[in-house]
Order: structure tokens, then sequence, then C-alpha cells
């Protein structure tokens, strides 16, 4: 269930629908406790949830001019953040599965096709380097949660921050990772292609 609507939620979202961020961070503040939850007791991963957060007010802003013909803010919202949340699950399942099939045809695949191992290995190369590249709490907030694969709150008490602290520094860990990756994956992504190997991905 979400929350009740803000007593002030038409003349926010009329305010954001005008590009106001101080509306649409008021906005952020009443339903994000909801499509956090919402997201974790689906996903059961505490980053996946985070991810699922940011997409879904991503949307919100990037479809603020049409707010205003938004009847049911809440139930709207709810069913953008259900639909993400849904489509992580699939594509998380798929990207098991698809790891499952490859550890099959790893051998296969690195005798036929040596462009196959390089491209693989020069994306594993550059999310190394982006990892390492991190600060140190952002370096540290991504090894404990991504890597070993604790919780929020046992990070927290392992490092001595608060959970909120935490989830800030994994944010960024996060962005930064994805940024500089992007910045190399083209190299990689032609060598996928090239061997007719992009499907693993998608």
């Amino acid at each position: 269930m979400f929350p009740k609507p803000l007593h002030n939620e038409k003349e926010l979202l009329t305010r954001i629908a005008a590009g106001d961020e101080y509306a649409f961070s008021e906005l952020f503040d009443h339903y994000r406790p909801n499509v956090y939850t919402t997201a974790l007791s689906m996903t059961g991963r505490e980053w996946q949830a985070e991810e699922i957060l940011q997409d879904t007010f991503l949307k919100v802003w990037l479809k603020r001019e049409s707010l205003n013909e938004v009847v049911n803010f809440g139930g709207w919202l709810y069913t953008i953040a259900e639909r993400l949340t849904l489509n992580a699950i699939l594509y998380h399942n798929r990207l098991q599965e698809k790891s499952k099939q490859y550890a099959f045809i790893e051998k296969a695949v690195e005798a036929e096709n040596p462009d196959f191992i390089l491209a693989e290995k020069q994306y594993e190369q550059a999310l190394r380097e982006a990892i390492a590249g991190l600060p140190e709490k952002q370096r540290q907030a991504y090894h404990f949660i991504k890597v070993l694969g604790m919780k929020r709150e046992e990070a927290a008490k392992k490092l001595q921050v608060s959970p909120e602290t935490i989830k800030s520094n994994l944010d960024q860990a996060l962005k930064n990772v994805r940024a500089f990756c992007l910045a190399r994956i083209e190299f990689c992504m032609l060598y996928w292609l090239a061997i007719g190997y992009l499907t693993f991905f998608l």
C-alpha cells in the first residue's frame, strides 16, 4: 500500500510539470520508502531495489510535463515501480540462465573464438579498473554489498557508519562504475557483434 497523497500534491505535480526540482524532491521524499520497500520485497536485493527506486523517479521526472493529467499519482507511481521491478526480476533470471548456459560452452568458445575471450577480458579489466578507481568509502560500500553480498545494515556495522551513508556511497559507486565501463564498452561490443554473441547480454 502506498501512503496517502500529500495535502498539496496537486500543487506539487503542477510545479514539477514546470520543472521545479524542489517540488520533485518533496514528492520523492514522501513516496521513496514505499517504492523502495516494494522493490526490496519483490527482489530481495537491496542494491537492486535502490536502482529500481532511482529508475522509477527518473521516469517520473522525464514524464513531468504530463503529470497534470495523472488522476491518481500514487497508483500511477506504483504501476511504474512494479513494472520496473518485474522487468528487473526477469532480466536477473534470464541472466542467471544465460550464465549457466555459458558455463557449458565456455571452453569451446575459447578454443574456437579467441576474440570472444579477449572481449570478455577487456570488460572484466574495465570493471576492475572502475572499482579500483573509486574513492575509498565508495569502494568499501561496493565491496561489502555487491561482492560479499552483505545487507546494508551489516556493511554499516562493519564500517561503523550509518546505513544511509552506505546507501549514499553505494549509489555513487554504481554510477561511477557504470560511467567508467560505458566509456570502455564500445570496443568490447564490437567484438560481441563480430562473433555473434551479443544475444548473451540481451
